[in-house]
């Protein structure tokens, strides 16, 4: 049994629902969200969340990438220092 889904049979993939979430964690309002609400409380309030972007690096290993996304953001505290922030998805 196959599921179709715009086209693309759900047996292309082997984590569906992970290509959903990756692709949620692309759009810049997202990760800025996710920060907002995720960080400690003390680092949450020092972050300039209009300097929150996505970077395209990855540390993870090509053999693992099937089963696990990685997203790296890069922003601003408000004193002008910059902060990375990974997410294992």
């Amino acid at each position: 049994m196959s599921i179709i889904i715009e086209g693309v049979k759900m047996s292309e993939f082997s984590n569906p629902h992970d290509k959903f979430f990756s692709e949620a964690f692309d759009r810049p309002e997202v990760g800025r969200d996710f920060l907002r609400h995720n960080l400690p409380p003390d680092i949450a309030k020092l972050v300039d969340y209009n300097s929150v972007e996505l970077t395209k690096d990855s540390f993870i290993d090509k053999k693992l990438r099937r089963y696990y996304s990685d997203k790296l953001y890069k922003a601003r505290f408000t004193n002008g220092l910059l902060a990375l922030f990974y997410d294992l998805i």
